[in-house]
């Protein structure tokens, strides 16, 4: 039983917090974590037990067991899940890409002290896996959501993801991967932007520790003439890490680093950005617990030639439009806080609270933005 299985698995993470080089415990850790449907897990303390020098039999029976491993994250080659969540916005016009109601030529497009709204967001993930040999695993994923809100219908979203990989191992331990992406969004149900990009990654995995170096060449595309100023390439340069902790509550703590240089269509529009994010995850037993915080900062290269479009409501029926010539820097920084229980093999009930904060260069205007939501999402 599964219960059984997640205690035997416990007693093994104990023993190895004091005597982290038994090979016969962790074997049977990489089996129990085969057993209880943890394939990725259990591949990586393989991995590190293959790394080491080994009695040729004992490496037999590992290799087998990594086989099965392999053979259970190919399979089924289709994982499906879908989420419906309800949620509130205190202030739903900020933070977009563009405000639908006023026009412009290029410039960086924003609000401060937007309305707030309630909405209903749908979406899912439909994912599909597959094993070329021993080497190398494929993956395609399509995510997609749609949001409706209860009264700013012309900001409604609808995004689209779609991602694929082939990733080589080169040695267990060792792997490099190429993504191909593509992404569209439609905002109040009129066509936004179109992103594409490709990805050249490599990463390294030991039993407890990831590490992943990724070099990505994107560009976006404007649907509306209006915006063309907008459009961009990229070049962007990402560093991600993971450690995972704990005997008998499995933590992690994740980091994430992007630097990103932005050519646009409008000389006023070229601009950098440097990201770093951290996380902290909890599971226990059917319980889970993140807690994000990230930074985006982004600056304009060309002195006095950015322009922010600010719009500031007045009344309900009025605002007054601020143009902020010269604007050098944007600064964008965010909390979440995500909750899930799975009440089910298939069904989990989520909670999620978002914060982000955002200002323009030192002097500028400031705004915020808080969202709550709760859903339920089924899994497959």
């Amino acid at each position: 039983m599964a219960g059984d299985e997640s205690a035997a698995l416990a007693r093994l993470d104990a023993l190895l917090s004091r005597f982290p080089d038994r090979l016969r415990a962790r074997a049977e850790r990489a089996l129990s974590l085969l057993q209880l449907g943890r394939a990725e897990e259990s591949i990586q303390e393989l991995d590190s037990l293959l790394a080491s020098e080994l009695p040729p039999n004992v490496r037999a029976n590992l290799v087998q067991l990594r086989d099965q491993a392999l053979s259970q994250l190919a399979g089924p080659p289709g994982r499906n899940s879908l989420r419906f969540s309800l949620g509130h916005d205190d202030n739903v016009t900020s933070f977009a890409d563009y405000d639908p109601r006023l026009g412009a030529d290029g410039p960086t497009l924003g609000t401060v002290g937007g309305s707030p709204d309630s909405y209903a967001e749908v979406g899912g993930r439909l994912r599909w896996r597959g094993v070329a040999g021993n080497a190398i695993q494929t993956r395609a994923d399509a995510d997609f959501s749609a949001r409706r809100h209860r009264e700013l219908h012309e900001f409604d979203l609808d995004d689209l993801r779609l991602r694929a990989s082939a990733e080589l191992h080169a040695t267990p331990r060792l792997g490099i991967q190429l993504s191909p992406s593509f992404r569209h969004i439609q905002r109040g149900r009129d066509a936004l932007l179109n992103d594409t990009g490709i990805e050249l990654a490599m990463g390294f995995s030991a039993s407890r520790i990831a590490l992943r170096a990724g070099l990505e060449r994107a560009s976006r595309r404007y649907s509306r003439a209006s915006y063309r100023g907008l459009d961009a390439e990229h070049w962007a340069l990402n560093l991600r890490s993971q450690i995972a902790f704990g005997a008998r509550n499995q933590w992690w703590l994740g980091g994430d680093l992007e630097y990103r240089d932005e050519q646009a269509r409008s000389r006023a529009q070229n601009r950098e950005l440097q990201r770093i994010g951290l996380s902290l995850g909890l599971q226990q037993g059917r319980h889970e617990l993140v807690v994000s915080v990230d930074g985006n900062s982004y600056r304009y290269r060309e002195p006095g030639a950015a322009e922010t479009l600010i719009r500031v409501p007045i009344t309900a029926d009025n605002s007054l439009d601020v143009l902020v010539r010269g604007a050098r820097d944007l600064r964008y920084r965010g909390g979440d806080v995500r909750y899930r229980f799975s009440f089910h093999a298939n069904w989990t009930l989520q909670l999620r609270l978002r914060r982000l904060l955002a200002d323009i260069d030192d002097a500028g205007p400031r705004y915020d933005r808080t969202s709550l939501d709760f859903g339920v999402e089924w899994n497959r």
